[in-house]
């Protein structure tokens, strides 16, 4: 398990507070990116994990490098006051701040598509907004973390279907219905298929979705 004492958990907030100016290039950083692995070498996170988890594969750290990008991107209008209130509040729980630094390590290292990266990064944003709660975000990112995919793009491929109502009618199955069960956010009570609360969560606040009432 990651620990924050790693300098890891500090190093996320670096990277959050710094990724407004980071991507401030726009395309050209993505062009940079893609071509010299230095410009990313400089973003906390990067830097402080490359040294700390000793990361030398080279299809590793591409992967891991894309994934931050993904990252930098879905947190670049954080508000700096409100993930430094968000960095006290984790800190001062160190069982809390040891699983926050392991999820989102783990995601950012591991994920197999920047999807995973994008979302949990709103997530974190949502978070210091208050607009989740800290057991949202725990359940939210770990389930992001062990998803496959596919089952994550069910859920706005859903929601698009039914105009942003978060349930549909009918007794046969739904092409997103058996992706959307083994992510674990759906339900059917009788002819009724819906996705559960947590589901909608996801949907508003890592996919930046509306739902309708």
């Amino acid at each position: 398990m990651i620990n924050k004492s790693d300098g890891l958990f500090p190093a996320i907030f670096k990277t959050i507070k710094s990724a407004k100016d980071t991507v401030a290039e726009g395309a050209d950083f993505v062009a940079k990116v893609a071509t010299d692995s230095d410009v990313l070498s400089q973003v906390p996170v990067i830097s402080t994990a490359v040294k700390v988890l000793n990361i030398r594969d080279t299809f590793t750290r591409h992967k891991f490098e894309r994934n931050v990008v993904a990252f930098l991107k879905a947190v670049e209008d954080a508000d700096e006051k409100a993930v430094g209130d968000l960095h006290d509040q984790i800190e001062s729980d160190a069982e809390y701040a040891s699983n926050f630094t392991d999820t989102v390590f783990s995601i950012l290292l591991e994920g197999e598509k920047p999807i995973k990266s994008e979302l949990v990064g709103r997530l974190v944003i949502a978070f210091s907004r208050r607009e989740i709660t800290k057991e949202e975000f725990e359940s939210l990112s770990q389930l992001i973390q062990s998803a496959a995919v596919p089952t994550l793009r069910a859920l706005p491929t859903f929601m698009s279907s039914t105009g942003g109502q978060p349930y549909k009618q009918g007794m046969g199955q739904f092409p997103e219905e058996p992706l959307l069960y083994s992510l674990g956010i759906a339900y059917r009570s009788g002819t009724m298929f819906r996705v559960s609360p947590l589901g909608e969560k996801l949907y508003v606040h890592g996919f930046r979705g509306q739902i309708s009432t």
